[in-house]
């Protein structure tokens, strides 16, 4: 009885995401809307007083769009800019000629390394996005198959390596060398991005689905149309034969479009902050204090569940570390491999309360249950492949 009384905030956070995904799915209401009734209903069971359900739902919207409303506005206006004058065409079309559509997936995947490790991954999205479908439309591929290898790259190199910030909090909290970190993080990142990015889309079944409308070129521009590669990267549609009140009119239309992306991701965010406010986090991390399974295995377990019950990849990183931190001296584990597998599993499958789940999903128009089966499957793949290659490294370093 009172093992089911003290896991009761988990109990309330289940049946959260059960309300969640029947409101969502069976009666179709609005993301947003079903976010925020699941949120208040978590609350309300938690015996949490309205005041309190209120300000952690004003707060966890502040601080979800403090961060990323900017960047999902200007990441959307810059991928219409650069579908409407010709600059995604450009670049898709260059980068189809110099490795052919049978190895354009493998370039997409370097240039996803790249963008995960110089930027947030959020960034690296909302860049990336509009040259991933324009590049599928000219290959005739379904985009989905060149997004999955994106994210799966972006999201790899953005859990695994500083300085993001994720890494690099476990690197000061495990006291690790980091440049060890970064010869191990690159064994890691291979092999998991090559299994998540290229393997998972050809075991995935159709991917074919609609092109989201915001990033839909209702042109097809001849070659003396279309501005140079050079200039296609800086894209802002100035000097390309439209004037700046056509260019304002790509501006509104990408932020009318993306404006119901904004919210559902701020409703997300106050879902998380009610369950991070339940102290479920606090209960996993108690309950598995004590356990004598390896340091690694429970910094990857750990971190997975602290995941899976906030939504938020460093927070449960950093939660994970205080909890197996003291057993590295005790079991003479390797720091950086400690710091790669608390890695791993902050890098893991995701669902309603995480922001990243609910812009692969709006972005590229997707249903619940789709994301699920694409952005799910290639976090939970990222997390198991890197954990098994560390667990492999452990044995000979």
């Amino acid at each position: 009885m009172n093992f089911i009384i003290e896991a009761l905030p988990i109990i309330w956070v289940a049946l959260g995401v059960v309300l969640l995904l029947i409101l969502n799915m069976k009666f179709k209401i609005n993301g947003m809307l079903a976010l925020l009734l699941a949120a208040m209903f978590v609350g309300v069971c938690e015996w949490l007083p309205l005041e309190a359900i209120g300000k952690s739902i004003e707060n966890g919207v502040g601080s979800t769009l403090g961060h990323l409303a900017l960047i999902i506005l200007f990441g959307a206006i810059l991928g219409k800019l650069m579908v409407d004058s010709g600059a995604a065409q450009r670049v898709s079309s260059t980068l189809l000629k110099r490795f052919g559509p049978q190895k354009v997936q493998w370039a997409i995947l370097v240039i996803g390394l790249i963008f995960g490790l110089a930027m947030f991954y959020e960034v690296a999205f909302l860049i990336l996005a509009p040259l991933v479908i324009s590049i599928a439309r000219e290959a005739k591929i379904p985009f989905l198959k060149l997004g999955i290898t994106m994210v799966a790259a972006a999201t790899t190199a953005h859990s695994l390596f500083p300085p993001q910030l994720g890494p690099t909090a476990l690197v000061t909290a495990f006291h690790a060398d980091m440049g060890m970190v970064y010869i191990y993080g690159i064994i890691v990142a291979v092999p998991t991005v090559i299994c998540s990015g290229i393997l998972l889309p050809k075991l995935l079944g159709n991917l074919d689905r609609p092109i989201p409308e915001l990033l839909e070129s209702q042109k097809v521009f001849s070659d003396d149309e279309m501005p140079s590669f050079a200039i296609s990267l800086f894209a802002f549609d100035v000097n390309r034969g439209r004037s700046m009140s056509d260019v304002m009119k790509s501006y509104t239309v990408a932020i009318e479009k993306v404006a119901m992306v904004v919210f559902i991701i701020g409703a997300g965010g106050a879902f998380k902050q009610i369950i991070m406010d339940t102290g479920v986090g606090d209960y996993i991390a108690d309950m598995m204090r004590h356990s004598s399974v390896s340091p690694l295995i429970m910094a990857w377990f750990i971190t997975v569940l602290l995941r899976l019950a906030t939504g938020a990849g460093t927070v449960s990183a950093i939660t994970a570390a205080g909890i197996v931190g003291p057993m590295i001296t005790i079991f003479n584990v390797n720091r950086a491999l400690m710091v790669l597998a608390t890695a791993s599993g902050s890098n893991t499958l995701t669902h309603v309360n995480d922001a990243a789940f609910w812009l692969f999903k709006e972005y590229f128009g997707l249903s619940i249950k789709d994301t699920f089966k694409t952005w799910g499957l290639l976090e939970l793949a990222n997390s198991v492949v890197g954990l098994l290659i560390v667990l492999l490294l452990s044995l000979v370093v």
